[in-house]
């Protein structure tokens, strides 16, 4: 799932070239999405979220004019879980 991301986000700077490659890797990410769904896996939540250390792993903190302290300003990797339990946190960057 993370490389197909880190493909996805690298091919969409370069659309001009590959625009065919990229919808074909983005129609694969969504069936991926949906698969892991169907089996309950689910992504964490974290775009202007309290930090809480249960589903997030904060890597960095930054002052942020006009963010309340430990509001999640950055997701840098997705966190999953699956039936209410944390597979893997996500890795965010956190106001200050």
């Amino acid at each position: 799932m993370d490389s197909f991301e880190r493909a996805r986000h690298s091919f969409e700077k370069h659309s001009e070239d590959i625009e065919e490659l990229q919808s074909g890797l983005a129609l694969i990410h969504k069936q991926f999405e949906d698969i892991l769904e169907k089996e309950g896996v689910k992504k964490i939540d974290t775009q202007g979220q309290k930090f809480d250390p249960h589903f997030h792993e904060a890597v960095m903190q930054q002052d942020v004019e006009g963010v309340e302290s430990q509001t999640i300003i950055e997701e840098l990797q997705p966190g999953f879980s699956m039936h209410d339990k944390v597979l893997r946190p996500a890795m965010v960057i956190v106001a200050k």
